[in-house]
């Protein structure tokens, strides 16, 4: 990042960043876990026993590390440079980069895991390219939430 000039603004005291990713999340959370875990199938994963220390170590390990490094490697690190490479077609960065963040995530399942992380990558690539002070700090909180609802689901309706 050094050698290609990229800064990173955290601005950790812009609270419309902490608004934005708490909302993304729970709207994710209901249209990608809770709507298909109530018609019958999951797309989160299998049930767990609900445990208070699964909860808690869930909270932190997504808020402070799932969230913040993901965030940072897809749409800081990546996004914004494929960003930089489309002068007149800034949306194709976002495209990329979400996608490459679907790959990722093969390792976690199959075909169709791809493609709804891929989406969820879009979410989180659009809300920091288009909405007016949304940045890293807000993408990552939405991401990290998002992945402990995802644990809540689990537990109380799958």
């Amino acid at each position: 990042m050094k050698l290609a000039g990229m800064k990173v603004s955290l601005d950790l005291k812009n609270k419309y960043q902490y608004r934005t990713g708490v909302m993304i999340a729970p709207v994710l959370s209901v249209v990608l876990a809770i709507i298909p875990a109530l018609c019958g199938f999951s797309l989160v994963g299998n049930h767990i026993d609900f445990s208070g220390f699964i909860l808690i170590y869930d909270l932190f390990f997504y808020m402070l590390i799932i969230g913040p490094v993901e965030e940072f490697v897809f749409r800081v690190y990546l996004q914004d440079t494929f960003v930089s490479f489309f002068e007149e077609h800034k949306w194709l960065g976002v495209v990329i980069a979400s996608f490459l963040f679907g790959l990722w995530h093969i390792i976690n399942g199959n075909v169709v895991q791809v493609l709804f992380t891929f989406g969820i990558g879009l979410v989180f690539g659009f809300a920091k390219y288009k909405i007016k002070g949304c940045g890293y700090v807000g993408v990552s909180v939405a991401h990290g939430l998002y992945d402990f609802l995802n644990t809540i689901v689990r537990m109380l309706i799958v």
